[in-house]
């Protein structure tokens, strides 16, 4: 097995400090929730993923 094969939660920044995304990887691969944020830091997009592969029904956040 890898040991560079990413296992757990990883976040992604926007330049500003914002969170942009927050996914879950198992042996490299999506695997549980992802979130998108704006860099408002409000929820934009929501779904999962299993071995890598989306499921679900993905949920589209608008603000007005």
């Amino acid at each position: 097995m890898n040991k560079l094969l990413k296992t757990g939660i990883n976040k992604e920044y926007y330049n500003n400090g914002q969170i942009s995304s927050i996914a879950n990887y198992k042996f490299g691969k999506l695997d549980g929730d992802w979130k998108q944020l704006h860099e408002d830091g409000k929820l934009a997009v929501q779904g999962s993923y299993r071995d890598g592969e989306p499921q679900g029904s993905w949920l589209h956040h608008v603000y007005e």
